[in-house]
This record gives structure tokens, C-alpha cells and sequence, in this order.
């Protein structure tokens, strides 16, 4: 069942009259969203789509027609680990790449993500076993249908015990939005996590109002900032500001940081002067099939950079 909640909004300013005429203006606006939730609601061609899409990615799933890619996620503080962020790629019937846009919000909403999550945290374990060194660890996205799964991580010391690999070269990573909207689940399935000696990722850090408020209960090894968060970094002072305070506060409470979406090699002195742990990045490398990424390892980067005043 879907649920929706329609507000109305109206800014009080000098051209306001009295508290009836603002009410009045709210309900104007209540109604224009609430005619636009309507209008978002598909009709029958768009339900006979989506029915469509979910019975192919069940029949992807049971014909395991998936595959995932790596991009390397690098290190700016000497870390011993080679970490690759999974991403995977459903494929059609004729071998084709599927955009992951096209099918995780189907299948997360029609409850598919913990089967998904499920044949890729396999797909990762079979890479590692093949890795070619044993410095590499793999970060895994979840959806939202595995936050709320119980059985997800006894099944996962179950493979890990199998396949014989080490709990710390596996993180998860989950997003802020997820976090928000799920708080109690994510604080457990944190919990949970830890005590298989594994480590939780928060992205798109710092989206919602006072985020280090869920950091206790959530308990991340890192964070990776939203890019909102960097969009301006390279001409605004104050944003500089900004961030270099937010950095000092999350180094103190121990928590580790990432940027990601780094599409300028530009702004790596920026980032680097910031005093960021990790930085990932198409700048740097576009996810592909392969782990052969060069890290650099046992070098000292130092990097002079200007911000420029907004």
C-alpha cells in the first residue's frame, strides 16, 4: 500500500494580511501537491511496466544474471587495505548491461533487495577469493529489504565461514536516508555487523539536519560525505569553513571520511589540505570488472591549494 502526506506551505512575509488569509493560501498549496502526488500514482500502462521489470529481475535472480564492478576507493592516510566499492549491473536476456537506477528502486520497493544483496554479497566473496592479493577489501551496498531481514546476517557467518575469508575485509555500506528512515533497524543491523567483526559505511553523509546525532547509534568506521557537500568547495570560502570544522569534529569522535564523486582532479589538494581519509572517484577510476587498480602505497602526498573567496 502506498501512503502519501500532503502539506501545505506559505511563507509569511510583509505581504501578508491576516492568519485567515495565510491558512487559506496553505490550503491552496496543500491541494496543488496533493493533485501532484495523484498525478504520481502510475496508471495502467505504467503498473503493467513495473509487473513487467519485477518479473524479470525475479527471473535475473533465479537465472543469475547479474555481475558486479569495482571501483577503488584510495586511501590518503597509508591504509593497509585496497578498498574497491561493489557495484553491480543486472544483465538482459542478450548479455546487456541494465542501469542499476532502472532496477534497484523496483526491486527494493517490491521486496527483491535482500535476495539481490544476497547474490551479490556471494559474487564479492568468490572475487576475494580470487584476488591476487590479500591486501584487497570490498565495500557492499544494501538495500533497505536487508536492514530489515533477520536472516541476512546469520547467513552471512555462514559464508564467511565457508569461504574461509576474514570478517575486516568486508564493509557495508548503507545511506543517511536509510539511516533516517529506518534508525532502529540500521542501529541493530550495526550491532549485528560488529559483532561478526565487520564495519558499516554511512554515505551521503550530512543530507539531514544535525547528522552526528545518529553517528552513537549507528557506530560507522567512516563516513562518506554527500556531494552536495563539495559541490562549491573549490570558490567558496565559507563552505571551506565549513567542512574543515565538520572535519575536525567527526577526526575527533574517530570517525573515518570519505569524498566521493570526485569527477574534477582538480579538487584533490582541496580535499587532501581538508584532511579527507579516503576519496573515490570517475576523476580517478570508473568502476569496471576488474581489481587491478595501482595504489599508491608508502608515498607522502603534500599538496598546495587555494581557495577562492564566493
Amino acid at each position: 500500500m502506498q501512503l502519501s502526506c500532503s502539506i501545505g506551505v506559505v511563507v509569511i512575509n510583509e505581504n501578508a494580511l491576516d492568519a485567515q488569509d495565510l491558512l487559506a493560501k496553505a490550503r491552496v498549496n496543500q491541494h496543488n501537491q496533493f493533485t501532484d502526488v495523484i498525478a504520481s500514482i502510475p496508471n495502467d500502462h505504467q503498473q503493467r511496466d513495473i509487473d513487467t521489470l519485477i518479473a524479470n529481475i525475479k527471473l535475473a535472480l533465479k537465472e543469475k544474471r547479474f555481475k558486479i564492478l569495482f571501483q577503488p576507493v584510495l586511501s590518503l592516510k597509508n591504509e593497509y587495505f585496497q578498498d574497491y566499492e561493489v557495484f553491480s549491473r543486472m544483465l538482459d536476456a542478450e548479455g546487456n548491461d541494465i542501469p542499476p537506477n532502472e532496477y534497484l528502486p523496483v526491486a527494493n520497493l517490491s521486496g527483491l533487495g535482500d535476495e539481490l544483496d544476497k547474490l551479490v554479497v556471494r559474487l564479492a566473496l568468490n572475487a576475494l577469493e580470487k584476488a591476487k592479493t590479500k591486501r584487497i577489501r570490498l565495500i557492499i551496498n544494501l538495500t533497505s529489504n536487508t536492514l530489515l531481514n533477520k536472516t541476512f546476517l546469520p547467513r552471512l557467518r555462514e559464508m564467511l565461514g565457508s569461504k574461509r575469508i576474514s570478517a575486516e575485509k568486508l564493509l557495508f555500506q548503507i545511506s543517511e536516508t536509510q539511516v533516517c528512515n529506518h534508525l532502529e533497524y540500521c542501529a541493530n543491523f550495526s550491532k549485528g555487523l560488529r559483532e561478526l567483526g565487520l564495519g558499516l559505511i554511512v554515505c551521503n553523509y550530512g543530507c539531514v539536519v544535525k547528522p552526528e546525532n545518529y553517528l552513537d547509534d549507528i557506530r560507522p568506521v567512516c563516513v562518506k560525505l554527500d556531494k552536495s557537500m563539495i559541490r562549491d568547495l573549490g570558490f567558496s570560502q565559507y563552505q571551506y569553513n565549513e567542512l574543515e570544522h565538520l572535519f575536525v569534529d567527526l577526526h575527533k569522535k574517530h570517525f573515518k571520511i570519505g569524498v566521493s564523486q570526485i569527477e574534477d582532479f582538480s579538487m584533490l589538494p582541496v580535499i587532501y589540505n581538508l584532511g579527507a581519509d579516503f576519496i573515490q572517484g570517475y576523476s580517478i577510476e570508473r568502476p569496471k570488472q576488474t581489481m587491478d587498480n595501482k595504489f599508491i602505497q608508502n608515498y607522502e602526498i603534500t599538496l598546495a591549494s587555494t581557495v577562492y573567496t564566493q
